[in-house]
Formats: C-alpha cells, structure tokens, sequence
C-alpha cells in the first residue's frame, strides 16, 4: 500500500475517507460501545491494534492489521481496500474506469436498462430515467424531458432537490460517480456538465447519510477539483 496522505498530522484525501469508513465498519460489526471496548473485544479474539490510533484519523490500518481483523470479521477488510457496502468506491474513485464501466454496466442490467454503444450524454440521460422510475419519480417536481437544458442552468437543481427528499441506496449513488468518473476522464465536455449536476445532486447531505462524513467531504473536493 502508498503511503497515506497526511496533514496536520493527521490522515486527509482519500486516507482519511477509507480509513473513517473501516474503522465505523468495524465498531459497528462488534457493537462495541466505545474504543476501549472495541480494543478488548478484538484482543479477546487475537487481534492487537491501537485502535484510537484509527479513531483520531492518525494512523491507516497496514495490510496485517487489515488480515488480521478479517479473520474475526470477514469482508471487513473491502471496506478499507475497495469501498462500503460492497462498492468499489475507492478504486473508481482513484480513475480506475474499467471497474467504473463494469460497476454502472451492472447496475443499468440489473433494471433492463443496459444497452451497448452509448455515448456518455445517453448514458446520463438513461441514468435519469432509471433514478427517476426507481427513487425520485414520486417526490419529482421538475421538467424531466428538459434535463438537457436543466444541466446548463447553474441556478437550479431539480434532481438535488428531488433527491433531497430521499434516500438513495448504495448502488445509485456509486452509479453516479461511476459515470462521472468516465465523464471527467474523457474528451465529451458536454458529458462534463452532466457529470457536474449530477455530482451536485448528491453532493453533502445524501452522501454523508449513507457513508458519514468522512467521505462525504472528501467527494465534495474530488468534484470541485474536476469541475
């Protein structure tokens, strides 16, 4: 593993996100109640690590550590090394585009909404359509067939204000950013505007809801530094 990104003396960037998201993992899979009583819970079972060290964002869990605790509670350590809830966040949020494709292509398929040789502005638009018949077509209050010009108009958002009012799953959010990954990668500018309304819909509140703040901080800079 590289070595994290610090500062301040404490862990920051992505380090900071992956490292918040393991250890909450980890303190709710034991139910512990607090750190020392996560400490003696995992030492009780053989694993030994300085646990406020991870709690106070100081220090990133190595590789042993990481092994160490998935023996005790397995697929604890994907957490860390891909993303919560199963998610390849990390990775695709690093540029991997493969898994970001692969991730999005899955999500489409799993609705019927898979269709091969779409542009990047098709791909957005089909986003839409599945976020709009699967979470937010009932709390949905703006003109959806416009959603070409809605993405120029910097003074509104009508799907942040529709997502507002829900609670998107893992998977929608992760398809989002999946898509927004190949965007910004790519030459398609046009794409880049779908990406930055899109990223803007779900940026603060709906991301820290479902993966905390740690992360939610860290993609309101990933995008800013993108758009």
């Amino acid at each position: 593993m590289k070595k994290p990104e610090k500062k301040n003396g404490k862990l920051a960037g992505l380090a900071k996100a992956r490292t918040k998201a393991w250890f909450d993992h980890v303190y709710k899979r034991v139910g512990a109640s607090s750190v020392r009583d996560l400490s003696a819970n995992l030492e009780s079972k053989g694993v030994k690590a300085t646990w406020l060290n991870y709690s106070s964002l100081t220090v990133a869990p190595k590789e042993k550590t990481l092994m160490d605790v998935e023996r005790v509670l397995s697929g604890s350590s994907w957490e860390f090394l891909d993303g919560p809830d199963g998610i390849p966040l990390w990775p695709v949020l690093e540029g991997d585009k493969t898994r970001a494709k692969l991730f999005l292509t899955r999500v489409f398929a799993l609705y019927d909404f898979y269709s091969p040789k779409r542009t990047l502005i098709e791909k957005w638009e089909a986003l839409a359509d599945l976020l709009m018949k699967e979470c937010v077509g009932q709390v949905w209050a703006g003109v959806h067939h416009e959603f070409a010009q809605l993405v120029q108009d910097p003074t509104r958002n009508d799907m942040r204000d529709a997502i507002g009012k829900v609670t998107l799953k893992p998977k929608f959010l992760m398809a989002i950013i999946a898509l927004a990954v190949q965007s910004y990668t790519s030459e398609d500018k046009a794409s880049w505007d779908y990406a930055n309304y899109f990223m803007s819909a779900i940026d603060g509140e709906p991301i820290r809801v479902v993966w905390g703040e740690a992360v939610a901080d860290y993609l309101t800079e990933w995008t800013k530094e993108r758009s």
